[in-house]
């Protein structure tokens, strides 16, 4: 049986689109040329591999069941494109690398420089998103490497280097009246929260956490991803709550966040440099993965304690 590439490359795309015509606009063709496609596919392998009706395509049993041997073809072949164009560019061309936003600020961002000091001629382009998205795209070929702690990962496998940790912790303002006290759980909801989104894996782990105290989670005041100078400034400001996700670290004299302290409430959780297995490590994926293995080794990532 004889496949080009680009025809198991239409099946995907059609496949994740549900219907010829967005497909058609995902991979700029007709949708002429992606129906001859799927029809040549299809008789290659001898099976009906979609369900054809007015409201789109969708995969017949026997097309579900040869989709994710396609996924690894297409990976496959594009991992050896693009080992093919590193040798031709000399190290040059396209890193697509996916982070979680703590992780992108706090470690990638120290790491640019050298970065592009080493590969001048290099294109790195970023997509920041909490680690579970990362993964699917990842897997669905999207992404060349992933730095991200990691919990668990369905469906293809993935090749993972241990890069160092994060901390997930709670951070109040200097004076903030919890300091007052010995908290307990119970004390921490008095406050409003400032907390990622609901489905973001550190958000589950504090309301893991109050649930096994016995309490029902807080209710965010704010619920947002990206932790950034204005944030900051709102807890500083404020009796509000954070969960602090990540390396940050706020040095100095006049500091004015400091971590609430509690046993329940403390993890220290570990990050990865994450690859689809059996993926090539280019030189750039590998320099980089080096420049943020050292940078996790050499910071000092914990907060300062209460006041």
């Amino acid at each position: 049986m004889e496949t080009a590439s680009r025809d198991i490359r239409y099946f995907i795309a059609v496949a994740q689109a549900g219907s010829l015509t967005a497909a058609a606009q995902t991979c700029c063709v007709t949708e002429a040329t992606l129906s001859k496609s799927v029809a040549r596919l299809e008789e290659a392998v001898g099976l009906v591999l979609f369900e054809r009706s007015k409201n789109g395509m969708l995969l017949t049993p026997a097309g579900k069941a040869i989709h994710g041997d396609a996924m690894k073809i297409m990976l496959a072949h594009e991992d050896l494109a693009g080992r093919a164009s590193n040798l031709r560019q000399g190290h040059a061309g396209l890193l697509r690398v996916g982070a979680t936003k703590p992780i992108f600020d706090d470690v990638l961002v120290n790491c640019l420089f050298r970065m592009v000091d080493r590969f001048p001629d290099i294109q790195l382009n970023f997509t920041l998103d909490i680690g579970a998205e990362l993964i699917a795209l990842l897997q669905q070929g999207h992404l060349d490497i992933v730095f991200s702690p990691l919990y668990s990962v369905s469906g293809a496998e993935v090749d993972i280097v241990p890069i160092g940790s994060d901390e997930l912790s709670i951070v109040a303002r200097k004076h903030h009246p919890i300091f007052n006290l010995t908290p307990t759980p119970k004390d921490l909801l008095r406050y409003g929260w400032i907390l990622p989104r609901q489905n973001a894996r550190a958000t589950m782990w504090l309301n893991e956490r109050f649930i096994s105290c016995g309490l029902a989670p807080p209710r965010p005041s704010i619920e947002i991803d990206y932790v950034g100078n204005s944030i900051h400034r709102l807890v500083e400001t404020t009796d509000l709550l954070l969960l602090r996700v990540g390396a940050r670290n706020y040095p100095g004299k006049d500091q004015l966040l400091f971590s609430v302290h509690l046993p329940e409430f403390e993890f220290e959780r570990p990050a990865y440099a994450i690859v689809r297995a059996g993926s090539y490590w280019s030189p750039g994926r590998q320099f980089m993965r080096d420049t943020v293995l050292s940078h996790f080794s050499q910071s000092n990532c914990a907060p300062a304690a209460g006041p």
